[in-house]
Parts: C-alpha cells; sequence; structure tokens
C-alpha cells in the first residue's frame, strides 16, 4: 500500500489535481452558487484535455518536461486577469496582456533549464514535493471556505434585527451615489480644492456634511452595510456582499411600508434586477468559474464588451434614465436609487463633460499630481450632472434627495489612511431635523433617520 503511493506520488499528479484545486478555490469562496452537475463537468472537461495535452505532447517527443509546462500554462490562463493585475501593481508596468505572456514565456524558459540536466530521481522527488504541497493547498482552501461559510450563517442571522423607523411621511426618496466621491473637508485641506456643489446644495437648503466616515472603503462593503442598516460586520468576500445586497433588509422594510424601489444600479440590490451588466460581478456558478479567466476574457471580446468605455455608457445610461425617472408621476412613494461610477476610474470626461483624450486608467502609472488634477476635473463633471438633474425634479422641496459618496477618494492614500473613509453626503427632506442628522457619524446610519 505505501509502495503504491509512493510510487503514484511520484507521477505529475499535480497537473491534473491543479483542475480540482481550482474549482474548489472558486466554490469556496462562495458556496450558495455551488452546482454539483456543472462542478462535474468543468472538472472532467479539464482532466480531459490535461489527457489529451500529454498524449499528443508525448507523441511527438516532447513529453520530458511537459506536466511542468502545462501546469504553467494553466495557471496563466485560470488566473490571467488576477496575473496581470499583480503585475501591474508589483512592478508597475502597462496594464496589457502582452506583458502576461512575456512573463510566462519567461518562466517557461527557467523551468526548462532548470530541469534540463536533472537526473530522473530528481524529478520523481519533486513530483513527489508538490503533489504533496498541492493536495495540502487543496485541503486549505477548503477548510477556509467552510469556516467562511459558518461564519456567514451567523452573519445572516445577525440582520434579521435591524430595523428602520415608521415613514411617517411617504413622499419620494431620491438617492444619488457618486462612486469615490470625498468629503468637502477632504478636498479642501488635502487638494485645495473648493467645491462650489457644497455652495450649491446649501443654496438650496440641503444639510451638507463636511465630513462623514463610511464603514468600508470599498463600494460593495459600504452598500451592503448601507443596505442591510449598518451592519458594520465585515464580510468574507465581495461574493457574500454583493449575495446580501439581494437581500437588503431596507429595501424589504421600505416596500412594506409602501414604497416603490427603483433600482438604477449595476448591482442587484433588493432583489431588483440591475439596471446594466457591466460584468463587474458574476451573477452564477459558471461566471463565477470563469471570472478573471482568459475565457472571460475572449467572450468578452466575442460580445464586442469594451472594458473601458462600457462604464462610460453605464454612466450616461443612468444619468439619462434618473433624469426621465424623476419627472415621471407616481400613484405611490417611490425609493429611487442611482449609482453613478463617477468620479471612480478611469476618468473619461473633462470638467465640461467632454472625453478625457488620456483619461487615467491605472492609478500606478501616474503621478499624484496629474491623479489630483483628473479626479477633480470628474467630480466637477459630477458636480455639473447633479445640478442639471436637480433642476429637473419637479416638487423638489417634497422629495427626500440624497447625494452621497461610498467612501472616500482612495488612489491618492495609503491603504492604512482612515481619510479613505471620509466621504460626501447631502440630505435634503421637508421634514428633516438639522440638530439629529448632525449626530449621524456614518453613511449607513442615515437610513436610521428617515421619519
Amino acid at each position: 500500500m505505501g509502495e503504491n503511493l509512493n510510487r503514484s506520488l511520484e507521477k505529475p499528479l499535480y497537473v491534473y489535481t491543479f483542475g480540482l484545486f481550482f474549482l474548489i478555490f472558486k466554490t469556496a469562496q462562495f458556496f450558495p452558487y455551488f452546482e454539483c452537475k456543472l462542478f462535474l463537468s468543468f472538472l472532467c472537461l479539464y482532466i480531459a484535455i490535461t489527457y489529451t495535452t500529454l498524449l499528443i505532447a508525448k507523441s511527438i517527443g516532447l513529453g520530458k518536461y511537459i506536466s511542468g509546462w502545462l501546469l504553467i500554462g494553466w495557471v496563466a490562463i485560470l488566473f490571467m486577469a488576477n496575473i496581470i493585475k499583480l503585475i501591474v501593481y508589483t512592478f508597475k508596468i502597462f496594464y496589457n496582456s502582452n506583458y502576461l505572456f512575456l512573463t510566462v514565456l519567461i518562466v517557461f524558459v527557467l523551468f526548462f533549464f532548470f530541469m534540463k540536466n536533472k537526473k530522473p530521481s530528481f524529478i520523481r522527488k519533486s513530483n513527489t514535493v508538490i503533489n504533496i504541497f498541492s493536495f495540502f493547498l487543496l485541503s486549505i482552501i477548503l477548510i477556509t471556505g467552510i469556516i467562511s461559510a459558518r461564519k456567514e450563517n451567523g452573519h445572516a442571522a445577525n440582520k434579521y434585527y435591524a430595523k428602520i423607523p415608521i415613514m411617517q411621511h411617504k413622499n419620494d426618496i431620491i438617492w444619488i451615489l457618486l462612486d469615490e466621491y470625498a468629503a468637502p473637508a477632504y478636498m479642501r485641506n488635502q487638494l485645495q480644492f473648493h467645491n462650489n456643489l457644497v455652495d450649491s446644495l446649501r443654496s438650496k437648503n440641503f444639510y451638507v456634511f463636511d465630513s462623514l466616515a463610511s464603514r468600508f472603503d470599498q463600494t460593495i462593503y459600504s452598500l451592503n452595510a448601507l443596505f442591510n442598516l449598518d451592519d458594520s460586520i465585515p464580510v468574507s468576500n465581495y461574493q457574500y456582499a454583493a449575495h446580501y445586497l439581494k437581500q437588503s433588509k431596507w429595501v424589504e422594510q421600505i416596500e412594506s411600508q409602501g414604497y416603490s424601489f427603483i433600482n438604477l444600479d449595476f448591482l442587484n440590490i433588493g432583489g431588483k434586477e440591475k439596471f446594466m451588466n457591466i460584468n463587474m460581478f458574476p451573477d452564477n456558478y459558471t461566471e463565477k468559474i470563469f471570472n478573471n479567466s482568459l475565457f472571460a476574457i475572449i467572450v468578452n471580446k466575442i460580445k464586442g464588451v469594451d472594458d473601458k468605455m462600457r462604464i462610460d455608457n453605464y454612466n450616461n445610461q443612468v444619468i439619462l434614465e434618473l433624469t426621465k425617472t424623476v419627472q415621471q408621476k407616481s400613484a405611490t412613494p417611490r425609493f429611487i436609487w442611482s449609482h453613478l461610477l463617477i468620479p471612480h476610474l478611469p476618468f473619461y470626461r473633462n470638467a465640461n463633460g467632454s472625453m478625457n483624450p488620456k483619461y487615467i486608467v491605472d492609478p500606478f502609472l501616474s503621478s499624484k499630481d496629474e491623479l489630483s488634477k483628473q479626479y477633480l476635473n470628474y467630480v466637477s463633471y459630477a458636480n455639473n450632472i447633479i445640478l442639471k438633474i436637480l433642476a429637473q425634479i419637479p416638487d423638489l422641496q417634497q422629495k427626500t434627495i440624497i447625494i452621497s459618496g461610498d467612501h472616500g477618494v482612495r488612489m491618492l492614500l495609503p491603504k492604512v489612511d482612515r481619510r479613505r473613509f471620509s466621504t460626501f453626503a447631502a440630505i435634503y427632506s421637508p421634514e428633516m431635523d438639522t440638530a439629529e442628522l448632525k449626530q449621524i457619524k456614518y453613511l449607513q446610519k442615515i437610513p436610521c433617520h428617515f421619519h
């Protein structure tokens, strides 16, 4: 028994177990999407492709080291987007897939020269070590996923008790979220920028927070906390946060009070369909498996999805739909939620709304001065949009209107800097209590102060 096991471990089983590791890694991040038939189908397909490739390689005399090369190839294919980001963030080179292929080629060459003159006994020992490590890694991933799933069960139960006040005055609620819009105090003190939107909103009797904190400095976690009523317990990963958004306690309770919820977001909030799918988060098990892989990139190319301009198109569509929606009359009160990826990177437009000819996509490739300049221009563009939308709202004084960010500006600050959480927020309501609003410290507490 022991000898058979040793002989098996001396073979390059890792090239097959990597497929199992990949599927378990993807599945363990978010178990609710798991589908057994699809799991087995993907695993069989991986094994079939791997076996056929090894068979062909051996038949043409390339089989000596092909297992190691094939493993490197699978890693590059299945984790392509992750590897590109790692290269960009580590070495600050251009966000270009050509660099990925160059890196893979270099690794292949180094692997070849490393293994070229090694004895068969060395290769067998190496296979044993890699096989044992792959099984160990697979076990760790599975155990970690199970621990996260159990923790999330407790997290989901914790949300059950979150409540909002009974809405005494059922006027329309319009919330416009501007992604990565920093607080006035930060812009004034750190960027030497006087935000004219603050003056305009105060002239319209809005209460504008000078500096308000968000629970999180990432959109999906910030919105999860907002729509689940200040649920500040960190979740395991973005997929669980997106899942909780679909089951929003806030939307559930406000609908029970007679409101209709209108979702103008690329996220599924409160079980409502996404306004537009911009391929930001996977929606099912198949998308989850292939997310960030070469296959997903190829499919998007076939569909004609432009990874860059699709976001600008999304912003334009939200602006058009929001402008139209706020002018419509409704027999029942509405909660109109809109999410603009402005002034979030990439900085597509100038202050006047024209396309920026050299917009920044990756902050690591630009100077801090250029980042600040383009960010503030995008902020000015966002301000113009907000004022135009407000001008289109009939009976503005009878509505509850919130204009906010989701977190602060992050690209100019290190991860440990708490100013990343300082975000914009302004509120107008016919029944608002300014003294009460001054007590709010977190963006996610705002829903608890509607009356």
